[in-house]
């Protein structure tokens, strides 16, 4: 979406581009055909690439037509280019609901029960490129080596779209601790130990949406209806391109309800929905966000989703932190809540057009940005270079 449109022309071996036809490259990057000859993830340049003349059409997995591309040379091009895209021209499966086992349900979507193996979670306002993003994000996922429900298919369903997953065996992180009180330090170790390991993995196939340009996203939405002074608007764009940029995995909702526990005992990630790369603090706010924030707001709501009541999340947060962090050294575990702390508060200004702010208003919307910034205990350009330093 930041790249340079083209024309669309039919190639060389009279395979004709449907219209709003999509494709998906042999790296698992979807975009659209009318838009460009190429996949513009791969090659941001977009150049045309033709196809040769003793290429043939090929029917791959659900249908697909496969056509073969050369690899056109160019300056600073190691030659190889774009091998295969697989455009995509059948309809996904369709699936009801009706008659389904409900499992659960939130924000993004609800799980039904498809049978003893495999669950159908269907989204709300996601199209159908959105799922293929969403599909291809939890693939990268698993090739990366991190444990995550396994993606069989995308499909139509209902109203929308939905993927289908494998069926785990288990319960939320929450919930197991609820169950087993006496493993809650265990599980808590667990818990900052696969947060470590997520942000050790690189996305060195560029499939991940960027956080800092998501982030700058709805900046913009908020500099466009007003919401807070040309002053401020600034001051938090500049806080966002600060931080160094990484082609690091984040999660963006980590926490204990987006953890399964299998029969084994191991962590298994799920809801990859917003997965993006980008710096760790990202991830580090959103855990505050639910652990600190929307505790103090609403009691009732970790006990409602993960069965936890607010001292065990405490204790969970403390154990987690020091896993990741790598020390149990109170000072330094301060320090460093301090910086999410304040990180958290520029990243607020953001909830002002997320429908978790739940604000109509945008006096109130605005008054809610003053607020946020107002609660910083340092200046923002003090805070970038706190967070750029963290051993993280």
């Amino acid at each position: 979406m930041f790249f340079k449109k083209k024309k669309t022309e039919n190639n060389k071996n009279n395979v004709k581009v449907l219209p709003n036809a999509l494709a998906v490259c042999s790296n698992g990057h979807t975009f659209s055909l009318e838009k460009y000859y190429e996949c513009p993830f791969c090659n941001p340049s977009a150049l045309k690439k033709e196809t040769t003349d003793d290429d043939t059409k090929k029917t791959g997995p659900h249908g697909t037509r496969i056509i073969t591309l050369s690899a056109d040379k160019t300056p600073g091009s190691d030659g190889e280019g774009i091998t295969r895209i697989s455009i995509i021209g059948e309809p996904l499966k369709s699936f009801t609901s009706e008659g389904l086992e409900r499992l659960g349900g939130g924000a993004e979507g609800t799980v039904y029960a498809l049978d003893d193996d495999r669950i159908l979670k269907i989204y709300r306002n996601a199209d159908e490129l959105q799922i293929r993003k969403w599909y291809r994000n939890i693939r990268t996922v698993s090739n990366c080596g991190i444990r995550c429900a396994k993606a069989y298919e995308m499909v139509k369903a209902d109203e929308g779209y939905g993927i289908i997953f494998e069926r785990l065996d288990g319960k939320n992180l929450g919930w197991t601790i609820n169950d087993n009180p006496d493993k809650l330090d265990d599980y808590a170790l667990k818990m900052g130990l696969l947060l470590k390991k997520l942000h050790s993995s690189k996305d060195d196939s560029n499939t991940f949406e960027r956080i800092t340009e998501r982030m700058l996203g709805d900046l913009k939405i908020v500099e466009e209806r007003q919401l807070a002074s040309g002053a401020d608007v600034e001051m938090i764009k500049d806080f966002f391109r600060s931080i160094v940029d990484r082609n690091t995995l984040v999660h963006s909702d980590y926490h204990e309800g987006n953890i399964i526990v299998d029969q084994e005992g191991e962590l298994v990630l799920i809801d990859l929905d917003r997965m993006g790369v980008g710096h760790p603090i990202y991830d580090l706010i959103g855990n505050y966000l639910n652990h600190d924030v929307l505790l103090a707001k609403n009691p009732q709501f970790a006990i409602k989703s993960w069965g936890l009541d607010g001292e065990r999340i405490s204790r969970i947060k403390r154990i987690m932190l020091e896993s990741y962090f790598g020390t149990g050294d109170e000072s330094r575990l301060n320090e460093y809540l301090d910086v999410v702390r304040n990180a958290f508060y520029v990243r607020a200004t953001l909830l002002s057009v997320s429908p978790l702010l739940g604000k109509d208003d945008d006096e109130a919307k605005k008054a809610y940005i003053k607020d946020r910034l107002s609660a910083l205990s340092c200046s923002v350009k003090e805070l970038s270079g706190r967070i750029n330093n963290l051993p993280i």
